[in-house]
């Protein structure tokens, strides 16, 4: 374990689909998963699906325009912290172990969190959950040099200019009551 932060649980596994509808279809009658958000539109097709009313997803997938026979089907494995200072010591930790790396922090709505490429060039990412769910993730640029209150009071901000924001706890009430 690197010094500074300890990684609590994984937390989610990505994949890459040719095609979004079975692949949802699957997951869900077979293992269970409920769809908590979906992305489609010309650029995009994305599927955010859970076991878990707490969680708004353990599994993604998702359809790449741009496929070749190269890609695997891992497109991330991420990690949950405990904390946003946890977060800001592990972006400290990777960033200090491998400085030739891009590490990238970004707020998601749903969560802060750091992306990384781990040593054979997939895709990592250690994150802490917001206390409010988005209905629609999004990739905004995270500075984790600022106070944890800075970045909640900048990210809460951030959070309710968007329709259908909600606290954590409602959103999981509400989705506890779809299963």
């Amino acid at each position: 374990m690197m010094a500074g932060f300890a990684i609590k649980r994984v937390g989610h596994v990505g994949i890459c689909v040719n095609e979004l509808a079975p692949m949802v279809d699957f997951y869900s009658k077979l293992l269970g998963f409920m769809v908590s958000d979906q992305v489609i539109n010309e650029n995009e097709q994305i599927a955010y699906l859970t076991r878990h009313p707490r969680e708004h997803h353990q599994l993604v997938l998702a359809v790449l325009k741009e496929r070749s026979e190269e890609t695997t089907s891992l497109n991330n494995v991420s990690f949950k912290v405990k904390s946003l200072t946890d977060l800001k010591d592990a972006f400290s930790c990777l960033s200090e172990e491998f400085p030739n790396s891009e590490v990238v922090a970004m707020d998601h709505g749903n969560s802060w969190s750091i992306h990384f490429k781990d040593v054979e060039n997939n895709n990592c990412e250690i994150f802490c959950p917001t206390p409010w769910r988005v209905t629609r993730p999004y990739n905004e640029p995270l500075d984790l040099s600022d106070t944890v209150e800075e970045i909640i009071e900048n990210s809460k901000k951030l959070a309710f200019t968007g329709a259908g924001t909600k606290p954590s706890g409602e959103w999981q009430a509400a989705t506890k009551r779809r299963f």
